[in-house]
């Protein structure tokens, strides 16, 4: 249809009309109705994997998947072109570079994880720019794109679909933490189990690690051992100027290897200590908002913030509801949290 010079919103309309469903689930596979908006016909038709190119190794290279592998594009690299009204494939690598110089990984805080309240679908997610007087700012917002979602009246009449900052979502969650504190006893005893077996194996992936790296060791010394006999027992001096670069070779060689060792020996005493004491694990817990609010990068906030929440659903620009992720929503169900100083009800 696009080839056709169908629009984004026509095309998006009859997949709409046509109850559009999406397979999900590995297996036993469920066809769930999913609505194909402007916003995700737009990302689908700039991805060149469709075409049978991919670029990868951090941008620096392009693999023609047709070559590579026993595979079918669904449009040729010219129809692809004429889709996109472009000249040469690599312009969208280009701009895919620009828009991560800007800050691109920016915009991936709790990207699929935020809900629209109005119609229950997944807001896109983005990052939007002002003028100020002081440069232009960015600010990171969520907005629905549904087309069938009911449009919310602004002061000047408008009608928009729901867009929201997410500032609102951060501001919810540093609420939460100060509100929620998971530093319970039985919180603890759980967290002290899991550790203890991650403790366990983590060890067992150590000690491997220093047998090799003590084995490697042997041979390299070794090896440093013949090589000083070689050039004792040469008496060709081109010879033993070849042997002498192979010295120096092994030799940094052993260092690296005997510098692994030492940290492979320092993280092995690091694990034997790596369970938090209670006090230690209470204050963790009451730092944990002042640590979020202070984490620079949106990234560093999503790390923090989707272990602990699944998903938040926003309507009225507001945090109309959310779903922790497991053990957190373990421990709220059976009442292991404290709120405050007392146990919460």
């Amino acid at each position: 249809m696009r080839l056709e010079n169908k629009t984004l919103a026509e095309i998006s309309e009859y997949l709409t009309n046509q109850n559009y469903h999406r397979a999900y689930g590995v297996g036993k596979i469920k066809h769930k109705l999913f609505e194909m908006n402007v916003k995700r016909l737009s990302e689908m038709f700039k991805d060149t994997f469709y075409a049978g190119v991919m670029q990868y190794g951090q941008g620096k290279h392009i693999a023609n998947l047709v070559e590579v592998y026993d595979y079918v594009p669904l449009v040729t690299v010219e129809e692809f072109l004429s889709v996109n009204k472009l000249s040469d494939i690599t312009k969208v690598f280009k701009s895919k570079i620009r828009g991560t110089r800007l800050g691109a990984t920016k915009a991936d805080f709790l990207r699929g994880k935020i809900i629209c309240g109005h119609c229950n679908q997944v807001m896109s997610s983005g990052l939007t720019s002002k003028d100020t007087k002081d440069g232009k700012k960015w600010y990171y917002n969520y907005r629905c794109d549904t087309k069938s979602c009911t449009p919310i009246k602004q002061k000047s009449g408008r009608a928009v679909h729901q867009n929201v900052r997410a500032s609102v979502v951060l501001d919810f969650v540093y609420a939460f933490l100060e509100k929620h504190s998971f530093a319970s006893k039985e919180v603890y005893s759980h967290y002290v189990a899991e550790m203890k077996k991650v403790s366990k194996e983590k060890k067992k992936e150590l000690d491997s690690l220093l047998r090799s790296l003590q084995a490697q060791k042997r041979n390299a010394d070794n090896r440093i051992k013949d090589i000083k006999n070689l050039i004792l027992e040469e008496k060709e001096s081109e010879f033993r100027t070849i042997f002498k670069k192979d010295l120096l070779v092994k030799d940094k060689e052993l260092k690296e290897i005997e510098g692994k060792i030492v940290k492979t020996k320092q993280a092995l005493k690091a694990n034997e200590t790596a369970v938090y004491k209670y006090s230690e694990f209470v204050e963790l817990f009451q730092q944990l908002p002042d640590v979020l609010r202070k984490t620079k990068t949106m990234q560093g906030k999503d790390e923090i913030v989707s272990k602990i929440f699944l998903n938040f659903t926003l309507k009225d620009k507001k945090v109309a509801s959310y779903q922790l992720n497991k053990p957190f929503k373990d421990f709220m169900d059976k009442g292991f949290v404290l709120y405050g100083r007392g146990r919460e009800n």
